[in-house]
């Protein structure tokens, strides 16, 4: 079940005081236990009313009101997303919050509607779907900066991170471990060979054969902004954190980015190893790709390989599913090879559709 966890509000939230060094230490320890126990998805606070606005409506008017707002006590500061087995579990989890005031106060739990709770039963037209994944999450490498700048230690890497643990404790049912970069619900997305499954002890013989320091403290460079690809940042970053230790043997520490530099960096081969993702503006291979790995690419993986340019290249230029489906084959499987990135998931989520007609998304990242 999945449980909204509400901060009210308080005199000194509105007035944008923030809170003390001693309770922000707190907040961080107490976000760091439960996302590693699987049960934090997404938390953030939110600033004072006098930075937001709120939209009246009656029948077809609109009128808009900025802050701030005086009834304090009904605002909200702040919030998580948790998954819990029941609302016993929420509660528990709830009664260990540092206490977020300097006042008397509550927390509320409210649960979130999911797919099962849309009943068709009484509506034979009403069903849910799963909707295609059209989403990628990955972890680059930059092949320019060490340790990563060694393919047989980046191919390690492949097959030593489980995105299929990440899929089941993170993201909606039907969601699964990427085998390919490119959604397959993409034409052309899945020529060639899959991405090989996961093993975690041939990973750690393959690193070792391949000279890797294990002595060293590696950075892993994220942000804490949820998107469509990736609602639960920092878990998803924690239990990456987790398999690169449990599974290889490898420290790694994560890094928090600010999200308005966060890409732009990334663009410009700044970080050797990050965690990032991709939703289709087309759906076309070339959205996929040409955008990552083509000649007009940034420079987040370091250096192109001229065997995966040069099949792209051809690959825009045809019309022909089959001579299309050729060339992709040759360059997802040298992407396979050179391993710029490992893809770790794609997801799915349910819609729902009354006679053909979408209705509604029931769930999502």
């Amino acid at each position: 079940m999945r449980f909204m966890v509400i901060v009210k509000a308080s005199k000194d939230s509105e007035a944008g005081v923030m809170p003390s060094p001693e309770l922000l230490d707190q907040m961080m320890k107490f976000n760091e236990e439960i996302a590693k126990a699987g049960v934090m998805k997404a938390g953030e606070g939110l600033q004072a009313s006098s930075k937001g606005a709120r939209v009246y409506f009656d029948g077809d008017n609109r009128t808009v009101v900025d802050g701030p707002f005086a009834e304090t006590k009904e605002l909200i500061a702040g919030f998580w997303l948790w998954e819990c087995k029941d609302l016993n579990e929420a509660k528990e989890w709830a009664k260990k919050i540092p206490n977020p005031h300097n006042e008397a106060g509550h927390i509320e739990i409210r649960q979130l509607f999911d797919p099962a709770d849309f009943s068709s039963e009484g509506n034979p037209d009403l069903q849910l779907k799963p909707r295609e994944a059209l989403n990628v999450l990955y972890l680059g490498m930059n092949v320019n900066q060490a340790p990563w700048d060694d393919e047989k230690i980046r191919q390690a890497i492949a097959i030593g991170i489980d995105g299929g643990r990440i899929a089941e404790n993170f993201y909606p049912a039907g969601s699964e471990r990427a085998e390919y970069f490119t959604p397959c619900a993409i034409p052309g997305g899945c020529e060639g060979d899959p991405w090989p499954a996961f093993d975690a002890a041939a990973a750690k013989q393959a690193l070792t054969d391949a000279g890797f320091d294990f002595t060293k403290t590696y950075p892993l460079h994220y942000r804490t902004q949820a998107r469509s690809y990736l609602g639960d940042p920092t878990g998803v970053a924690t239990d990456i954190q987790a398999q690169f230790k449990d599974n290889l043997g490898i420290d790694i520490e994560l890094v928090v980015e600010k999200d308005d530099t966060f890409l732009g960096d990334a663009s410009k081969g700044k970080f050797p190893l990050f965690l990032l993702g991709w939703g289709a503006d087309y759906p076309d291979v070339t959205n996929f790709l040409d955008v990552f790995f083509g000649n007009g690419a940034d420079s987040k993986f370091g250096p192109k390989f001229d065997d995966i340019t040069a099949p792209l290249a051809q690959g825009a230029a045809l019309s022909d599913p089959a001579e299309r489906a050729a060339v992709y084959a040759e360059a997802n499987n040298a992407i396979r090879t050179h391993v710029p990135m490992v893809p770790l998931l794609l997801f799915k989520y349910p819609i729902a559709e009354l006679a053909d007609k979408l209705i509604g998304r029931l769930v999502g990242s």
